[in-house]
């Protein structure tokens, strides 16, 4: 058969420009493949990693109330019980996500249970093991509850059961579950260790998980929370329907939440890129190898793009925006990356922030009550606890006759310099700076964690204070006029450490006879010296020269105190 020179032209053109664009069109969707998968790891890790957020906020609001109640409850200064009741039911008023909590006597057996109106009943046993130690977490009949040991004076009096509202943790899921995963309920489930289920759209409480569903690659649940990183994978659901999950494990409970979206939304946009390259090849063979070099260029650049924005964001560059434009899903989909970029640009704004405001408290609190106070974990309230501390008093020698005679802008300027300095030693050597008293410090070592070096931390400090006057002399002398030197006590004893005041100005400081001894060992010591007493000197390294002064009956105090001198 003959053929004219067009219509070989024509085929030729067909076969040369058909092989070349639908290889090209079929490495582009490979490349779009990747691209979304990547962006679908990215959204589920920061979805996964918004929620857990928001589920550990809820369970620490349903342990601090849950701990809140079962103080009120024993509180001894508090003599009325409906007094008592009436308090333990506005703090369960107040913990919206805390929906019952039960009462039992220190053996574990069962009181009373106070209710939240509007939540499910739940029946509670008449029994209860106490917990080895503090308040644990324990999964039961598809929820959670938390088990705490009321203590007072060091001896259990009562334990209390909070139950976390069950509809809260629902909703907290199904909410991000609609707003990030398409308007799905069903995109995010909470289970234990063991994969029972807590709470998800579509699965019964209690539910068993393991080696189904999300936990169908893993051999165990549990395993997951030995791997600190998130888990993506792809699984079969029950329906038959193929999915993408993502598994994160709580940082900080036993808890494990995952993620699962249908691959067939994750890749409608390819599935729809699909139909339009096979198409041009199809349609418009006859364009070839420029015309489908176009199209697939024009189809791969902005998967590209948004594969290198998203590599951008993770490495918290979250003022990159999205520079495609192309009109469709794509575009789209760089919008939702531009508001994930937004959502935890403020999340770590909302970081910050709490960094600065603990760095403020830390001013003029000790370090680790500032940090518990700005996470949350704890609040600014009266009251205080039995401690064994180290107390280091260290006072200016003849202070008072300078400023008598010095401007009071010139002693200020002293003052800052000198407590600086003092401060920062104090820090160093892991003490608390209970206070400044004109010009005196107060140093506390054991007040907000357990110190057994303390009396050497505080031995170690006083050398360093006197060794950081004496540098400083000669320049000090020369600028405010001063021959500066200090006289130092250090005493240790037991004191109460805790907030002292009132409800409109509080003090974090420390009160008790090892404050008066310190600050008597003080007064008595001359410029230079450090005075301490035998119970300090008794956990003294070796190291350290120590000279006996005496036994002497201080101020305030009927038996004598074998003193000391630090050399």
């Amino acid at each position: 058969m003959r053929l004219s020179v067009r219509y070989k032209w024509t085929l030729a053109l067909l076969l040369v420009g058909a092989l070349p664009l639908g290889l090209l069109s079929h490495q582009t969707l490979r490349l779009q493949h990747a691209g979304l998968e990547g962006v679908e790891r990215q959204l589920e890790a920061a979805v996964l990693a918004r929620t857990s957020d928001g589920i550990e906020r809820q369970l620490a609001q349903v342990a601090e109330a849950t701990h809140r109640i079962g103080q009120l409850l024993t509180e001894p200064s508090i003599r009325d019980p409906e007094a008592r009741l009436q308090l333990a039911r506005e703090a369960l008023a107040r913990a919206e996500t805390l929906a019952q909590v039960a009462i039992y006597d220190q053996q574990g057996g069962y009181i009373d249970t106070l209710y939240r109106r509007g939540e499910p009943l739940a029946e509670f046993p008449r029994t209860i093991a106490p917990p080895p130690q503090g308040g644990v977490w324990q999964p039961v009949d598809g929820g959670l509850r938390y088990v705490e040991a009321v203590e007072r004076g060091g001896q259990r009096r009562s334990l209390v059961v909070g139950v976390a509202s069950a509809a809260r943790i629902h909703e907290l899921l199904q909410t991000q579950s609609r707003i990030h995963f398409d308007a799905r309920a069903d995109g995010l489930v909470l289970t234990d260790a063991t994969g029972r289920v807590i709470s998800g759209a579509g699965f019964a409480p209690g539910e068993p998980l393991a080696h189904r569903d999300v936990f169908s690659q893993l051999p165990e649940p549990a395993q997951c929370l030995l791997n600190p990183s998130d888990l993506v994978f792809h699984f079969q659901a029950a329906n038959g329907d193929a999915m993408l999950g993502a598994i994160h494990p709580l940082s900080t409970y036993p808890l494990i939440l995952a993620a699962r979206r249908p691959q067939a939304t994750v890749y409608a946009n390819l599935r729809l890129a699909s139909r339009a390259l096979y198409g041009s090849v199809l349609a418009l063979a006859v364009l070839a190898a420029a015309l489908g070099t176009f199209l697939g260029t024009r189809a791969a650049r902005p998967i590209r793009s948004l594969v290198a924005l998203s590599a951008a964001y993770a490495q918290r560059q979250f003022h990159r925006r999205s520079a495609v434009r192309t009109g469709d899903e794509l575009e789209d989909l760089g919008r939702a990356l531009d508001r994930m970029a937004d959502e935890l640009s403020r999340g770590e704004a909302e970081l910050r922030r709490r960094e600065q405001v603990e760095t403020n408290l830390a001013r003029y609190l000790p370090q680790g009550v500032a940090a518990a106070i700005a996470s949350g974990s704890q609040s600014i309230r009266f009251g205080g606890q039995r401690r064994p501390v180290t107390v280091l008093f260290a006072d200016l020698v003849s202070f008072t006759t300078y400023a008598e005679q010095s401007e009071p802008e010139q002693v200020v300027a002293f003052l800052n310099e000198l407590f600086t300095i003092l401060t920062d030693i104090v820090f160093e050597m892991g003490g608390t700076v209970d206070k400044f008293i004109g010009d005196a410090i107060m140093v506390l070592f054991g007040a907000t964690a357990d110190l057994p070096d303390g009396p050497q931390r505080a031995l170690n400090t006083a050398q360093r204070f006197h060794r950081a006057v004496k540098e400083h002399a000669t320049a000090w002398a020369v600028k405010y006029n001063l021959n500066a030197q200090l006289s130092i006590g250090i005493h240790h004893g037991e004191v109460v450490v805790g907030n002292l005041g009132s409800t409109r100005r509080m003090e974090y400081t420390a009160i008790g006879d090892a404050i008066n001894t310190a600050a008597r060992l003080q007064s008595l010591a001359r410029g230079g010296e450090t005075l301490l007493s035998r119970a300090v000197a008794e956990y003294a390294d070796p190291s350290i020269e120590l000279a006996l002064v005496g036994e002497k009956v201080l101020r305030g105090r009927r038996q004598p105190l074998t003193i000391y001198s630090l050399k």
